[in-house]
């Protein structure tokens, strides 16, 4: 059996050649999200950690855009940032940024359920105090400060939707179905 590495540098030298007018190509880990984040998921369906890190490595990175047709700009991620960590935000690893979903509902954490009000209704500078005031509060600080690892990651955005997602957030998540492995 191949490994997902052998895949993703295949497609560079095979498949990529294909398209002469490719002019990118990234590569980015599976976030443990929506119906992601379910448990059994991560260990049974997303990148283990030791590939997440080849992902998110810079000599990794720079084997693929070795690997690359000329004129093919190559990214790789491990998507880790998209935890949005408060480190990662005053570390400027990731933007502090608004989620907003087409009925208006503004997040203030994209990756996570759970709302802080509404851009057609709600004052713009107090939607985002209580975005900041979201990824400061303390159960989001101790919760999301340990995650190292994907199946870490998972249980914590289970943890995170369920305490600042809204009655029908926890609802849905509730009808989610068990994952079933090759199911």
């Amino acid at each position: 059996m191949r490994s997902n590495a052998d895949q993703v540098e295949e497609f560079l030298t095979t498949v990529a050649p294909r398209f002469p007018g490719l002019g990118q190509v990234s590569f980015g880990a599976v976030v443990p999200e929506g119906l992601a984040s379910r448990p059994g998921f991560a260990e049974h369906e997303l990148l283990d950690d030791a590939r997440v890190r080849l992902l998110g490595s810079p000599e990794y990175g720079r084997r693929l855009q070795d690997l690359a047709p000329p004129g093919v700009r190559v990214t790789s991620t491990d998507n880790l940032a998209l935890r949005m960590s408060p480190d990662l935000i005053a570390a400027g690893v990731c933007l502090p940024v608004l989620q907003i979903e087409p009925d208006g509902a503004v997040r203030a954490m994209a990756a996570y359920e759970g709302t802080v009000g509404n851009v057609l209704t709600d004052d713009p500078a107090e939607l985002w105090r209580r975005a900041v005031a979201r990824r400061h509060d303390p159960f989001v600080r101790e919760t999301l400060a340990p995650v190292r690892t994907m199946r870490e990651w998972a249980e914590v955005t289970r943890a995170i939707d369920l305490r600042f997602g809204t009655e029908a957030d926890r609802r849905r998540i509730a009808r989610r179905p068990a994952f079933v492995p090759g199911g």
